[in-house]
């Protein structure tokens, strides 16, 4: 670890030294590409899930196999419990696929993320998970999608490196 890396390491111990929880930290230098992991083991990584469903349709959309005004409807059976706007609203409500991935983002939707997962498939969203640099996801199942997964906290910075630059390609 370098001089600097010794220093944040020792600040971001300080910070985080009493309080509750335990706490993972990826930092990398984009120019040397050196890092600097604290705690770099698999923790329980809940809806960082849908990092990777918003990193496959934004793959489709820049394949352009995938519209971001593609609407999509949900069902009573695609009613879940949780977080979101979908809740609230009646069963053969549609959105576009954009506007799910904005309410899984923002809302936290359930709904929102059962339908893109359904849409996109198990098995799609698990080879995102496995492209370069993106390692040590579980996979995920049809019957439990947003539970029990754990990550690392540098494949967090890699999937978002990459929906950044898709996202900078689109502007």
């Amino acid at each position: 670890m370098n001089k600097d890396f010794t220093a944040l390491h020792a600040q971001i111990a300080a910070l985080t030294e009493n309080e509750p929880g335990i706490f993972a930290v990826t930092v990398i230098d984009l120019q040397s590409s050196k890092e600097l992991n604290i705690n770099a083991r698999p923790m329980r990584s809940a809806s960082l899930i849908k990092l990777f469903i918003m990193a496959e349709a934004f793959a489709r959309m820049a394949a352009g196999s995938l519209l971001p005004s593609e609407k999509i409807s949900f069902t009573e059976n695609d009613i879940v419990g949780g977080a979101g706007l979908l809740q609230q609203l009646p069963a053969g409500t549609s959105r576009t696929v954009l506007e799910l991935i904005e309410l899984m983002i923002t809302e936290s939707d359930n709904i929102a993320t059962n339908l893109l997962i359904e849409r996109f498939g198990t098995e799609a969203i698990n080879k995102q998970k496995k492209k370069p640099m993106i390692l040590s996801i579980h996979e995920i199942s049809s019957e439990r999608w947003m539970k029990n997964h754990s990550t690392k906290c540098i494949v967090v910075f890699y999937i978002l490196r990459f929906l950044f630059t898709i996202i900078y390609l689109f502007n």
